[in-house]
């Protein structure tokens, strides 16, 4: 993805321009013929890997989850956002500070993540389809788009229920959840050992 916006930032419009390539230019011109078909894997691959690390530090909160009522699951964000979102463990008991969070500030995780993942990457069951463009504000980002028609006529579309996926927003948002839950970890350990 690197390679695509410095592209767009710079070998695109002087080409736009119809001018010469500076030799730094012209390396990133031959980079980016050779990479962009893989563009598409690599917004598959952070999708998977965004699922990946976030299960994994789910798992994470069970240095300072203990001794509740009920616990949620350590081993899916999925499990364990949906288990603070039932009424029944609003509020939660010595953490709902942690639970207000994953409550109020994972919205972003069914709608993006979730969606995007599970059902147009990795358990296909309706017809899609995945188009990369540029975001519509100007700015040098890429965007996925997901289009999911009830039938399998392209000519469809414009029924299609459409989504987009920003990548840097996305990784935003994950940095934001792990930082407020090492954040997190670090002040109940610091109070469990009495500092």
């Amino acid at each position: 993805m690197s390679i695509e916006r410095r592209y767009k930032n710079g070998p695109n419009w002087t080409r736009k321009e119809s001018r010469r390539f500076s030799d730094s230019k012209r390396w990133l011109a031959v980079k980016r013929r050779e990479t962009a078909r893989f563009l598409n894997l690599d917004f598959d691959n952070l999708l998977i890997h965004s699922r990946i690390l976030l299960d994994r530090a789910t798992a994470l909160t069970r240095a300072f989850l203990k001794n509740e009522r009920s616990l949620p699951s350590f081993a899916s964000f999925n499990k364990h956002r949906s288990f603070f979102l039932k009424p029944e463990n609003i509020p939660h008991g010595n953490h709902e500070e942690y639970a207000k969070y994953v409550r109020e500030r994972t919205e972003w995780f069914p709608s993006l993540l979730g969606l995007a993942r599970d059902k147009f990457v990795v358990h296909r069951n309706r017809p899609f389809y995945k188009l990369y463009g540029w975001s519509k504000n100007g700015a040098s980002e890429m965007e996925m788009v997901l289009l999911t028609s009830k039938t399998n006529d392209p000519a469809n579309l414009g029924a299609a229920d459409c989504k987009v996926v920003n990548p840097l927003e996305l990784i935003s948002n994950i940095v934001d959840y792990l930082s407020f839950t090492g954040n997190y970890m670090k002040d109940h350990a610091e109070k469990s050992n009495g500092r």
